[in-house]
Order: structure tokens, then sequence, then C-alpha cells
């Protein structure tokens, strides 16, 4: 399915309740401030929906590659840390 966004707001409605009410994430868990950001990452204020704010798609996939691409480097760092 494809979403357009609306002249006045700079993302599309929410894929669950179509719902325009939506607002940036500031914060996660998994990303800290710079994850959401990246993603573009907005959560719709009627159903609660966090979603990708650009496509309307789903962030999972994206916050495993954040997630994974993030601990790879934390683990290359420690080792030359090591060395």
């Amino acid at each position: 399915m494809s979403y357009q966004v609306p002249a006045n707001s700079p993302y599309v409605p929410c894929p669950r309740c179509q719902g325009l009410n939506v607002t940036p994430v500031k914060f996660t868990w998994w990303g800290g401030a710079v994850g959401p950001r990246i993603l573009k990452l907005v959560k719709c204020q009627q159903c609660g929906l966090s979603y990708k704010g650009k496509t309307g798609q789903s962030p999972t996939r994206d916050i495993v590659i954040y997630t994974v691409v993030i601990f790879a480097i934390v683990f290359a760092l420690s080792l030359l840390a090591t060395i």
C-alpha cells in the first residue's frame, strides 16, 4: 500500500487509523535520541502506532539493521581498545 504525504504535513497519515495527528518520536530504548531521527520515526496520537513518517511502513527491519550495525561498531571499537 502506498501513502501520500498531505500538503500540510511532513508525514504520511497513520497506516492503521489514517490519523493525521502524528508527532516525531524523540527517544527510544533501542536507538536513544539518534535512531528515531535517522528512521524519521513518528507516533500516531490517535492509535499509538509508531511508523516511518515518510513511507508509512513498519520500522522493525530498519531497527534490527540499526541495532546490528551499532553493535558491530561498538564490538570493533572494543577489540581495537584491547590492542
